[in-house]
């Protein structure tokens, strides 16, 4: 069975009636719908963290100096920050055509010092912390001793849905069923069908999402629409 769910609306709907609830126009039309759309943030943060999906997938050019080891990872021009959900990916020194090495941020620190602070073309990262607005720091080693291009390849998860026409960039069945499974428990009712039951088919979802992906992420596909088997 193929279908495709394009809206967290669609999604609230759906969950309202599989649970026998009437369908609502606004995702806050009534106090129930506001709390499925809570379940449903709920549910994608867990789908979004369970994998590095290429819909998450984001490249942030940072720019070094001379004499400086960490940065900020965030496009401001562009109004793309990291948060703190963000995960390192991988780094390329499209200068000079290097791909570097994740280390440990206590390898840094105390190479760094045992090199006396030496500057040459970085080799490696590591992750560093946040700033103040919570976007994520990297820290290279060596200390960059010119400018370079560093394209840091990264995950960011998706702000909450809030809006009738938000939608998840992530495979929304796992996401539908995970808060399916946690509206049954919070309702304190089985209809039929206990919460661990749909918990399991989430777990199977979620599962077949990750296993197709991996299959098709060299293809340039992956991401929101995805082959149900089966529905609940």
């Amino acid at each position: 069975m193929s279908q495709t769910v394009t809206t967290v609306l669609q999604l609230i709907n759906k969950i309202l009636v599989r649970l026998r609830e009437s369908e609502v126009g606004t995702v806050d039309e009534t106090d129930y719908s506001s709390t499925l759309l809570r379940l449903l943030n709920d549910a994608k943060r867990e789908v979004e963290d369970a994998f590095d999906w290429v819909a998450l997938q984001n490249t942030i050019t940072v720019t070094t100096a001379a004499s400086t080891h960490t940065y900020d990872v965030e496009n401001a021009g562009a109004g793309v920050y990291t948060n703190q959900r963000s995960r390192l990916l991988d780094v390329y020194n499209t200068t000079t055509d290097v791909r570097l090495t994740p280390r440990p941020y206590e390898w840094i620190r105390i190479q760094t010092q045992a090199n006396n602070e030496d500057e040459q073309e970085p080799f490696a990262y590591a992750h560093a912390g946040y700033n103040s607005t919570q976007s994520m720091k990297i820290r290279f080693f060596l200390v960059p001793d010119a400018v370079y291009n560093m394209d840091v390849e990264v995950i960011i998860p998706e702000e909450d849905m809030t809006t009738e026409t938000d939608f998840t960039k992530v495979p929304w069945y796992p996401v539908y069923l995970k808060a399916l499974a946690l509206a049954i428990r919070e309702r304190g009712e089985d209809d039929g069908e206990a919460s661990s039951e749909i918990q399991m088919a989430y777990q199977q979802a979620l599962g077949d999402a990750v296993a197709y992906e991996q299959r098709h992420k060299w293809q340039g596909q992956g991401g929101g629409d995805w082959v149900v088997l089966g529905d609940y």
